[in-house]
């Protein structure tokens, strides 16, 4: 139930955006919402409860970190899309930080990361 606290919280967080989402209809709008509503908020509520207790709760924490990575997705795209629309390497920024997200969530897994927060 800890989850919902930081759903409620980042939903706070994307009120503002919703609410100029409703009106104007932009991507820039619908990515912010994207990872402050449904990712981030989500993800750390996931991971929150997963490390609350006494022994981490290995798949909700992994969800968590899942959802983490897919929040990667629409915060660089809003990046670029709101500061650097027309730079190639902007592009390219975003596709690696996209992809260096999800890279990792395998490396995280190989090192125990989803069972022991302390690991490295």
């Amino acid at each position: 139930m800890k989850w919902a606290f930081s759903l409620l919280v980042f939903a706070l967080l994307a009120a503002p955006a919703l609410k100029l989402l409703i009106r104007s209809r932009e991507r820039a709008e619908l990515q912010i919402s994207l990872f402050l509503l449904l990712l981030l908020g989500a993800g750390l509520g996931l991971r929150i409860g997963a490390v609350a207790g006494e022994h981490v709760a290995v798949l909700p924490n992994a969800l968590g970190h899942a959802a983490l990575s897919l929040a990667a997705i629409p915060l660089f795209l809003f990046t670029r899309a709101v500061f650097r629309p027309s730079e190639p390497w902007a592009r390219w920024f975003a596709t690696a930080g996209i992809v260096g997200s999800f890279a990792a969530l395998p490396l995280l897994a190989a090192d125990g990361g989803f069972a022991n927060e302390t690991a490295l």
